[in-house]
């Protein structure tokens, strides 16, 4: 018994020695691939700087998910929120940013963690508790040292107020970052190559047309705001970058929107920004250009626009197409539904009502398609008031069937109010 105990004791110290030089090699080995992967980034951010304008952004994107913190802190300095919350944290290459010495365009290492780390967390699926303990964690990175860079207080900013549960927001805060953020854009933009004076503007025009929303009205300034989106347009026209030009002319378009009179100005500037979207060949993003510019031209009584229902129904129906293309199913049954809805106006001048009850009907099978079932609802509701013209005096069986297959269905997504809508219609 006491031999076999001791040989039972060799066997397990044994192993624990195994153990330990095993987890050492790994880590060793882990290292080791996080550097091979840092410098692969490095590498392709060298590819990235070198290429054609067009091409550098997709590129610096792929050098930073290769390892690259010169990339990542670019990106950064860009503003490229969705693309970085693209970037894995837990990526070996990644994570070690958090221990590299020195600065990139003014960052340090664990700043710009921090922020890949928020936009990681944003994009997660955690709860919202776990969500709020990894704000407060990219908060604490990247605070860890002066924030010097006014993009990275914006970021910081976001940490302080709308990434957080109202009673953890501190708006004074955000107010004081904010303010801070377009004093130093302001002041700094025109020392910046002309890819980030883009974006630099792209941001200040944020700020001064939507700063009310963000509390600090002192800031607001719509003229500001349109001189600085067009601005930026000019500089993407000049590098070549149309969907950059897209972005900022839609942006300036929506600046551009009239308290009163006439129109002419917000719709060139957004069918230029379709046209741009277009060249780049965006069909989703050109589709969104397209319904705000149906939008501006849908004639209105109550604001004494004139418009034009013909461009109206083209620009609807092109919008539908292109989404269509791009393969994005919620978007065209989205611009379908919005075109009916066009058609069941009472600014309308004809007969509209048999084209409304076709895209009704269409509209719900793509929603249906999708499992949208409160749209699918919705659709099959309108299209039971369609069928009639809008006449109950004319409701047939037709018409209540679908009214009472679009309460259903309502009912099934939770939507008890539309549901008895819908009944009444039936009846």
């Amino acid at each position: 018994m006491i031999n076999c105990l001791g040989f039972m004791g060799v066997r397990v110290v044994h192993h624990t020695r195994s153990l330990w030089i095993f987890l050492v090699v790994m880590c060793l080995l882990a290292t080791h691939l996080g550097a091979v992967e840092s410098a692969s980034g490095e590498a392709l951010f060298k590819q990235a700087q070198a290429a054609p304008g067009p091409e550098q952004d997709a590129l610096v994107q792929k050098a930073a998910a290769a390892g690259s913190i010169q990339a990542a802190a670019r990106m950064i300095i860009l503003w490229q929120s969705d693309a970085l919350g693209k970037l894995d944290p837990e990526q070996t290459a990644i994570k070690a940013w958090q221990e590299v010495e020195g600065t990139f365009e003014g960052m340090t290492g664990k700043q710009i963690y921090g922020v890949i780390f928020s936009r990681y967390v944003n994009k997660s699926k955690s709860t919202d508790q776990q969500k709020v303990v990894g704000y407060v964690r990219a908060r604490e990175l990247i605070e860890s040292s002066p924030v010097n860079q006014p993009i990275l207080k914006y970021y910081q900013s976001e940490l302080w107020s709308t990434m957080l549960p109202p009673e953890q927001r501190d708006m004074e805060k955000r107010r004081s970052l904010l303010i801070a953020v377009e004093k130093e854009l302001t002041e700094g933009y025109e020392r910046q190559e002309p890819r980030v004076k883009i974006e630099w503007l792209g941001l200040l025009g944020l700020l001064h047309s939507w700063a009310i929303v963000f509390g600090v009205d002192e800031l607001e300034d719509n003229a500001k705001a349109r001189a600085n989106y067009q601005q930026a347009a000019a500089i993407a026209r000049d590098l070549k970058l149309p969907e950059r030009e897209g972005n900022m002319l839609q942006n300036q378009a929506l600046c551009a929107v009239p308290q009163t009179g006439d129109w002419t100005e917000a719709i060139s500037l957004v069918s230029d920004s379709a046209k741009a979207y277009g060249t780049a060949g965006l069909k989703v993003e050109q589709a969104r250009s397209l319904i705000l510019e149906a939008g501006f031209r849908k004639p209105n009584e109550r604001i004494k626009r004139k418009g034009d229902w013909v461009k109206v129904d083209e620009l609807y129906t092109e919008a539908a197409r292109l989404r269509a293309e791009a393969g994005d199913i919620a978007g065209q049954a989205d611009a379908l539904y919005q075109l009916a809805i066009v058609f069941t106006s009472d600014d309308h001048p004809g007969d509209q009502w048999p084209k409304a009850t076709k895209l009704f009907a269409e509209s719900a099978k793509l929603f249906a398609q999708l499992g949208n079932k409160e749209m699918q609802g919705k659709s099959l509701s309108w299209q039971a008031i369609a069928h009639t013209g809008w006449d109950a005096t004319k409701k047939d069986d037709a018409s209540r069937a679908l009214a009472l297959q679009a309460a259903a269905i309502l009912r099934e997504a939770g939507k008890e109010e539309l549901a008895l809508e819908a009944d009444n219609w039936a009846k």
